[in-house]
């Protein structure tokens, strides 16, 4: 017979995992009084003290024990070190592929595309031909911006990051297209429609997408390429000698970037620091 102040066991054991992240010699203090929390929390919902869903009370406590975990883990200087890393957006990237490749059972659309690439079939001419529209839209929105490469590193970097951000949202179009086209097939007419919606909207989310990965190297130092920090604004939006700029500083001491804000002075200026400046 089940223990009716007993937790559930999912909650349990979410705490258990929650715990790993902190560090040895703290665990089994944390993990002892937050299971005491999470009996007494239940053993309330269970008499009916609250008037709110149990489950979502459980939910929040879950989601505070997991901040708790991680700010007990890592301070907030290494979390914003961690979140301007170069590996940030490919691991995040290869996540969501990953997430789309096991929802969908291996990417059968992409599979199917590749079997049948070189015949002139209808399957294989649509896909191509919204993917190389995609692909010249995206090219458009970088040779518009206005960023500048700084180094081989620099545009290494970029294009990776580019073309693994482009795959992964050609990806979740073309397996959520198959989805729709299979849920829709006897309603030709909402078939067509969402076909040409979600088309759309994978051309509106390719440019933005690319103009995103400029914007986000553009606020990378070229050395290290971590995300610059410690922003600082300067000068004035009414003055002519002296206009306003934001000034970033690389957090490894490589340099500093001035960013204008006017748009008759776009051009970002890179200023290289020597090695002292690296111990501040």
């Amino acid at each position: 017979m089940r223990n009716f102040y007993q937790p559930p066991r999912f909650h349990s054991f979410v705490l258990w995992l929650v715990a790993a992240l902190v560090p040895a010699q703290q665990r089994r203090q944390w993990r002892a009084s937050h299971s005491a929390v999470l009996t007494s929390l239940w053993t309330l919902i269970e008499r009916g003290e609250f008037p709110r869903d149990g489950q979502m009370l459980l939910a929040a406590f879950s989601r505070e024990c997991f901040r708790g975990a991680v700010f007990t883990r890592f301070s907030p200087e290494q979390l914003l070190a961690a979140a301007g890393h170069p590996v940030l957006p490919f691991a995040v990237l290869s996540v969501i592929l990953l997430c789309t490749a096991v929802l969908t059972g291996g990417l059968p659309t992409l599979t199917r595309l590749w079997m049948e690439a070189g015949t002139a079939t209808d399957f294989v001419f649509g896909h191509a031909f919204v993917l190389t529209l995609a692909g010249a839209i995206a090219l458009h929105a970088v040779l518009n911006h206005t960023y500048s490469l700084r180094g081989w590193r620099s545009a290494l970097f970029l294009g990776a990051k580019t073309l693994l951000a482009l795959f992964t949202l050609s990806c979740i179009w073309m397996e959520s297209a198959g989805i729709v086209h299979r849920a829709l097939l006897p309603h030709e007419t909402w078939w067509i429609a969402s076909r040409v919606a979600t088309s759309l909207g994978f051309l509106f989310a390719s440019g933005w997408l690319a103009a995103w990965c400029m914007s986000d190297q553009r606020r990378r130092c070229p050395a290290c390429l971590r995300r610059l920090a410690s922003p600082v604004s300067l000068g004035s939006w009414g003055s002519v000698l002296d206009p306003a700029a934001t000034i970033f500083v690389c957090p490894k001491g490589h340099g500093s970037l001035t960013a204008p804000e006017m748009e008759l002075n776009p051009e970002d200026q890179w200023t290289r620091m020597d090695a002292s400046w690296s111990v501040l």
